[in-house]
């Protein structure tokens, strides 16, 4: 049904209920699962290695992503880390959707409180 599952994430706590529902999807139909770190300029990735390069601070996605979902046998799992313009994220994302040929793509959604809640975007 599905073979291939997109999930971009920020790994932030609130993203962590929908990577985890990407994670079950990917494991009940035996999806390959694409995780999308997306990140702006000046952050330069390497592998899943993301640094700021004025200050030399590094983070491990790969890490990271384990710490929220640790890789099950018959979950294939692959990271990507996109660092790119704010403007121009959905595009690239869209383009690895269409590049990796995939079926579903899963997201989640940051839910903002008060007068924020009522006037912004929230993804």
């Amino acid at each position: 049904m599905f073979s291939r599952i997109v999930h971009p994430t920020d790994l932030s706590e609130s993203s962590v209920p929908a990577l985890q529902t990407a994670h079950d999807l990917a494991k009940a139909l035996g999806s390959e699962l694409l995780v999308c770190y997306i990140s702006h300029p000046p952050l330069v990735a390497d592998g899943e290695t993301l640094t700021d390069p004025s200050t030399g601070e590094s983070r491990d996605i790969g890490a990271e992503l384990e710490s929220h979902q640790p890789e099950e046998p018959g979950v294939k799992r692959s990271v990507r880390i996109l660092v790119t313009e704010k403007s121009a994220s959905v595009k690239q994302l869209l383009g690895i959707l269409q590049e990796m040929n995939s079926d579903l793509l899963v997201l989640g959604i940051h839910k903002r409180a008060g007068i924020a809640g009522w006037f912004g975007a929230s993804v």
